[in-house]
């Protein structure tokens, strides 16, 4: 004997693969399963989740669906909806937090000192810092280039602790920005030699929110 689609209604055939609801007893057909794996996808469009919504409502509230089989979509529906919110809300953020950085960036709002011509101190956001740590092998390289004991710029070596400090940077204003900071103070940097082949680059500095003066 066929069973039943306890969604739509219509009958599995041997043909037909029956798919377990929910890793429950209750079995539906191919075309319903094709809507509800939606809300299971994580690469689903927001406009195929609304159909599979829309599919799924219409089946529960025209059709004498069991209260298991409706507690289950109902469910998928509702947790489909917080997750879609919660990924705009996460992209919303991540989009604020951009923005926020390449303009910190872009204004250079970063000082060794403790203020900023033309703006005051709105608020203090803690100590923020970046780390940076050059991998074995770069130093052994140096040998070679000690060809000039004169003062020649060693440009293995340059080129990558600057390299290093731009990247230490960069995370201790990302650290900044998520401390709901608009600039750094007292910025401070510092390298530490951990062997000849290691060494580590360490900036930190006060995240603050500031505005501009009112003249």
């Amino acid at each position: 004997m066929a069973k039943e689609c306890c969604l739509c209604g219509k009958k599995i055939s041997m043909i037909d693969y029956a798919f377990s609801l929910s890793e429950s007893s209750y079995k539906i057909c191919t075309d319903c399963n094709d809507h509800i794996k939606k809300f299971k996808m994580d690469n689903a469009s927001e406009e195929e989740l609304k159909i599979a919504e829309m599919y799924c409502t219409k089946l529960i509230e025209t059709r004498n669906v069991e209260y298991g089989v409706k507690m289950a979509i109902t469910t998928m529906i509702s947790k489909n909806k917080k997750d879609v919110q919660q990924k705009k809300d996460e992209f919303q953020e991540y989009k604020k937090q951009k923005e926020a950085y390449e303009q910190l960036q872009d204004n250079k709002m970063i000082t060794t000192g403790y203020g900023f011509e033309g703006y005051r101190i709105v608020s203090h956001h803690g100590v923020v810092s970046g780390e940076m740590v050059l991998g074995t092998g770069f130093l052994s390289e140096l040998d070679a280039d000690f060809s000039d004991l004169f003062g020649t710029e060693v440009g293995v070596y340059s080129k990558k602790i600057k390299t290093a400090r731009k990247a230490a940077e960069q995370e201790m204003m990302r650290e900044a920005i998520k401390a709901g900071a608009n600039a750094i103070i007292g910025v401070d940097l510092d390298y530490s030699m951990f062997s000849r082949n290691i060494i580590g680059v360490f900036v930190s500095g006060t995240a603050v929110k500031i505005e501009k003066t009112i003249e």
